[in-house]
């Protein structure tokens, strides 16, 4: 996404992204110097894209912080020992 933003836009220049999803094209933008517009309709998104913009850590009273778990019980070779 950097590259295109960047062949397609210039510093402070707006990027729109109508079906942001995890917003990841907003994010890039704001990091490079545009102003990031993100829609979508599904809210958890939203917080997301909220989070990772850095527009805001909480909504409403909750903690947009995101958190960490791990998708796997398995351990790397390294901690098993051999």
């Amino acid at each position: 996404m950097e590259r295109i933003i960047k062949a397609s836009s210039n510093p402070e220049d707006v990027v729109l992204d109508p079906f942001s999803g995890s917003f990841t094209t907003s994010a890039v933008a704001v990091r490079l110097g545009r102003v990031g517009i993100g829609i979508d309709m599904n809210e958890e998104y939203y917080e997301m894209g909220l989070r990772r913009t850095g527009i805001t850590m909480t909504r409403n009273g909750k903690s947009l912080e995101k958190v960490k778990t791990r998708k796997t019980n398995a351990k790397s070779k390294y901690v098993r020992g051999e």
